[in-house]
């Protein structure tokens, strides 16, 4: 392409698996666990490491392309239990270690700029439970547990001396990465449980889902504000405030019946939903920065809290019997 100064290149790509699984106790018990690892390199098309991190203007080290590198590890283990003829449960967990050296990097953000992406912990945890209780009634539940432990770093180098800066002339931010330095915690769990009744023309299911969890936040800016130059010169500064968010979502429950009938050539389908959504945000303390005080702020409930009903009615006609043609309105 016309203005390209180096296409991109990929110098390493694995992905290695390894599974096992079996019967722990015939025809009882079962296990499966899977072990994983991609790794890659590449360079970055039209980047370039900046020759003198400390002057404030982007000289370009044709001798030192962008590179985009990082991994993935990752393990899955699942459990299943036939308990009895009527009731199975089975039992998973996950977890991912996951790193990427210079997450942002593109050719319009300087490979020195890109955060290093940190995620040392993401695991979830589930179990599920069904049991056939006659030939025409089902029941089951569930529950899932997601905890994520991320961090997006700046790179060693980066001081509050260092802050971003989006050259216009160049069409390219250097210096401090573009949107911050950030910590985030997310966890969250949700828990559902539904039945089933099926017969030849009727089949009827209501069941309800429960979601609760929380997100941590931390972010702050290197020098607490980011420019934008044109001609080796700045012209405008966001200041900026470091950041600790405390959200919480207090409930996101849906609960639902729906129902299906059969009558000769013509099929309804009847359903009701209602949700309902809280959340909150804890009490929690902004840190002190370079333009603000550090300042207290109590918590806060209700925000938002939501309710919605939402009906459904919905009928297919089968014209002429096969299978071919229908008429549907909903």
């Amino acid at each position: 392409a016309r203005g390209l100064t180096n296409v991109g290149g990929l110098d390493r790509l694995w992905d290695t698996t390894f599974s096992l699984g079996g019967p722990i106790k015939k025809d009882t018990l079962w296990f499966f666990t899977t072990l994983g690892w991609k790794d890659l390199i590449k360079t970055v098309p039209d980047s370039f490491a900046d020759s003198n991190l400390k002057d404030y203007v982007f000289t370009p080290d044709k001798a030192v392309p962008g590179i985009d590198d990082g991994y993935q590890k990752t393990w899955n283990a699942r459990v299943t239990w036939q308990a009895s003829t009527r009731n199975k449960l089975s039992f998973s967990y996950d977890v991912h270690n996951k790193y990427r050296g210079h997450k942002g990097i593109i050719s319009t953000i300087a490979p020195d700029s890109a955060v290093e992406y940190v995620l040392p912990l993401l695991n979830s945890a589930q179990a599920k439970w069904t049991s056939p209780v006659t030939s025409r009634f089902l029941l089951d539940a569930g529950y899932t547990l997601y905890y994520e432990d991320s961090d997006e770093r700046y790179r060693d180098w980066v001081t509050d001396a260092n802050y971003a800066i989006e050259d216009q002339n160049l069409g390219l931010n250097f210096g401090a990465y573009p949107s911050g330095s950030q910590a985030q915690k997310n966890v969250l769990s949700t828990a559902r449980i539904s039945g089933s009744y099926v017969t030849g023309s009727h089949a009827i299911q209501t069941g309800m889902t429960l979601g609760r969890g929380y997100r941590i936040t931390n972010l702050f800016y290197a020098g607490d504000f980011t420019a934008t130059f044109r001609d080796n010169a700045p012209i405008n500064a966001n200041l900026r405030i470091p950041t600790d968010q405390h959200e919480r979502i207090s409930a996101d429950l849906g609960a639902w019946v729906q129902d299906k009938w059969t009558y000769k050539r013509a099929t309804m389908n009847l359903a009701l939903r209602w949700d309902w959504f809280n959340g909150s945000v804890d009490e929690q303390t902004l840190p002190s920065g370079r333009w603000n005080p550090t300042a207290h702020f109590a918590p806060v409930s209700d925000t938002p809290n939501w309710t919605d009903l939402s009906p459904r009615v919905g009928v297919a006609y089968d014209v002429f019997g096969d299978g071919r043609t229908a008429v549907k309105a909903n």
